[in-house]
């Protein structure tokens, strides 16, 4: 499985995301001492940069923590000398000898693309079985299918960091994905986690001097570049202070609306127009309200039309629920429909997943 956590996100992971650990680390060392057999050594899988460890550590315990990240590993090492590291998937590391194991921060729903999740996991409680003695302990969590919805999108940042991440969650394959872009500030700059973005996405830089890939030259007074599906980059502000919007849009949003080709590779777009439609959409989520998300739709499809790369002119009939939508209007003669009764008679739903203007 390629490695996950690497530099940067092992640093932001360690600074900011161990509250869940930390959390329950009383709770579970409550229970560790209360287990029916004694138990003096236990096994942290996906143990991260430590925090439960360092806490079974302070409670007494012998730790071995096992994780498939180097730069999380390093982090634990430095922090926790009395503790035992070990760098490996757990699936392919041989569970140490030990009378409990626990796998917190759902370690265990981590597997490659393409892998047979559930022969791993079953593998690895038989192998839990094998070393824990009778009367052990396995305390464990995994991401549950069903309600709530776990898709949906997160920003979090910090004095040097910043991270961006979109969940999408695939009931029928039971997969979920985190796509994460992170942000560190290494002297005067940020540096940009390098990640293959499946989805086009236009970035509206707000402020600040951003140093881009893209081909064309910026427009005078505001710099937008559209990013194609697959598009790979490392940019970043130069002064490492700055903002930007982000506007991402799926293939199947691609397909439907646009009918010339859309450029390749990333560009700059100069057009007055293009530009004014990307400074119309931030406008329009900061003041949100219930016909946005129509708004919202019409100048993501305005946009899309600017990036083609030919005739503007070109383009494909609307979206079924823009037909419906008219429809409905032009039938009602005596009073206009409110926006959210036209969106349900039109089954409509909002397809643009949209990220507040993240500031450094």
């Amino acid at each position: 499985m390629e490695q996950l956590y690497k530099q940067d996100l092992a640093h932001i992971q360690a600074v900011a995301f161990g509250d869940l650990a930390q959390g329950a680390s009383p709770e579970i060392i409550r229970l560790l001492k209360c287990a029916p057999t004694q138990i003096p050594r236990v096994v942290d899988v996906g143990c991260g940069a430590g925090p439960l460890s360092g806490a079974l550590v302070e409670a007494g315990f012998d730790v071995t923590g096992i994780d498939s990240s180097a730069e999380l590993l390093a982090i634990a090492r430095a922090a926790i000398s009395r503790a035992h590291f070990i760098h490996g998937s757990v699936y392919e590391t041989q569970i140490p000898a030990c009378e409990a194991i626990v796998a917190l921060g759902e370690p265990l729903t981590y597997n490659a693309e393409g892998a047979n999740a559930d022969f791993l996991v079953e593998g690895f409680f038989r192998g839990a079985a094998d070393v824990l003695p009778a009367g052990g302990m396995l305390i464990f969590d995994v991401i549950e299918l069903g309600s709530p919805s776990l898709a949906g999108r997160f920003w979090s940042s910090g004095r040097d960091w910043a991270v961006l991440a979109e969940t999408e969650e695939d009931l029928g394959s039971r997969t979920l994905v985190r796509n994460i872009e992170t942000f560190r500030r290494v002297d005067q700059m940020y540096r940009r986690g390098c990640e293959v973005h499946t989805d086009a996405h236009f970035v509206l830089i707000t402020s600040g001097d951003y140093v881009s890939s893209a081909r064309n030259d910026a427009n005078r007074h505001t710099s937008l570049i559209y990013n194609p599906p697959g598009t790979t980059h490392r940019d970043h502000f130069r002064q490492g202070t700055g903002s930007f919007f982000t506007i991402t849009l799926s293939g199947a949003q691609l397909a439907q609306a646009v009918g010339a080709a859309l450029q390749p590779v990333a560009v700059y777009l100069r057009q007055e127009r293009a530009c004014g439609l990307g400074l119309a959409l931030l406008m329009e989520c900061a003041r949100w309200n219930s016909s946005s998300p129509l708004k919202a739709e019409s100048i993501c499809v305005e946009l899309l039309a600017e990036a083609s790369d030919g005739p503007k002119s070109v383009l494909r009939s609307p979206p079924q629920w823009l037909r419906t939508a008219c429809e409905l209007l032009q039938d009602c003669h005596r009073e206009t429909p409110r926006i959210r009764e036209v969106a349900k008679r039109s089954a409509f739903i909002p397809r643009i997943l949209l990220v507040p203007s993240v500031l450094f």
